[in-house]
């Protein structure tokens, strides 16, 4: 894989550690539990990372440089770096109108970890054959910076990854979060 590819893919493997970790050492109570009405729960959160990340990798793969050959410049490095400034900020979102909300009850935190070690194993795959000559061209359309590059689509997962850090623990912080069980009781 090359550097700037694998800098990128370990940066963001990194950053998904954190969400397996509350996925499993959470209750399901814990997981399934909303602040607020029209707020998620860490499993919504967990879902939305998971499905987004498989749309990105799903464009991704199946990006034709044969049909789209673009070099990316200025324009689009700065709007990435305007996008990953604030991703990793506290700033609330309004999520795309892509990303769509699932029932938390519908959801299971083994099947999310699951899904997501298939996806990140596919993109794992596509970023060892990723050719040097093509890091600096279009391939992925983010829907409010536009056209990246395949480094700057690695950043922007990891930052996205990182701002929904900040949610998860809000959720954590909030009065009514239900408190784990001890092994005692």
């Amino acid at each position: 894989m090359l550097t700037p590819l694998k800098a990128g893919f370990d940066d963001a493997t990194q950053q998904k550690q954190f969400y397996i970790e509350v996925l499993q050492s959470s209750t399901p109570a814990q997981l399934a539990f909303k602040p607020g009405p029209d707020q998620w729960c860490i499993l919504q959160v967990v879902h939305h990372l998971v499905s987004l990340e498989k749309l990105s990798i799903d464009f991704i793969t199946r990006f034709d440089f044969n049909r789209k050959n673009q070099k990316l410049g200025f324009k689009s490095k700065l709007k990435s770096w305007l996008l990953n400034r604030s991703l990793r900020s506290a700033k609330r979102f309004k999520a795309p109108a892509l990303a769509k909300e699932a029932q938390a009850e519908t959801l299971n935190a083994d099947a999310l970890v699951q899904e997501w070690a298939q996806i990140r194993q596919r993109l794992e795959h596509f970023l060892e054959n990723y050719p040097q000559e093509k890091l600096q061209h279009f391939i992925f359309m983010h829907p409010v910076a536009g056209k990246l590059n395949i480094v700057q689509a690695l950043q922007f997962m990891k930052n996205h990854m990182h701002h929904h850090v900040h949610q998860v623990e809000r959720i954590q912080a909030h009065a009514n979060y239900p408190k784990a069980k001890s092994l005692a009781q």
